[in-house]
């Protein structure tokens, strides 16, 4: 398949997802002789609404404030995994944030650490997805292999 139709399929492909006319995607993406280059970036533009909505997905599991809070509670719960696996007690007063949701209760803020400990690594999950398939698209150099990693994206 020559460039000019391949670069005409791209643009009317990217003129019926995005909504806009050829001209505009035209000027917008500035296809030029790249093509590789063009469907790379039409490639991570997909993932990225993939890996996107795989986060909406994951964060409407949990109320609002949950989400919200997510960062304070993962940094305690990070601490309190370092502590735990070097053998050393976290004390409450390390964990304020954790602290205060179980009460002071150390037994329950120390499931509530693990807990969100295990939600990290699902989060993460969803990132290194992203990313590892972010590099895949980069380093793909054919036309081939980036449309059919963009068929099954």
């Amino acid at each position: 398949m020559g460039y000019a139709v391949v670069k005409d399929n791209i643009i009317q492909y990217m003129a019926k997802t995005e909504k806009s006319n050829s001209v505009e995607i035209e000027n917008k993406y500035v296809i030029n002789n790249n093509i590789i280059d063009c469907l790379q970036y039409k490639a991570i533009e997909i993932l990225k609404d993939k890996a996107n909505d795989m986060y909406k997905k994951y964060t409407q599991k949990y109320p609002e404030v949950e989400v919200k809070s997510f960062n304070y509670k993962a940094q305690e719960a990070t601490l309190y995994m370092k502590n735990k696996q070097a053998g050393v007690t976290t004390n409450l007063e390390a964990t304020p944030y954790l602290s205060a949701l179980t009460n002071n209760d150390i037994t329950a803020r120390n499931a509530l650490a693990e807990a969100v400990y295990a939600k990290i690594q699902e989060y993460a999950g969803i990132e290194r997805y992203g990313m590892s398939m972010r590099d895949k698209i980069k380093s793909l150099t054919t036309i081939q292999d980036l449309q059919e990693l963009i068929e099954s994206l």
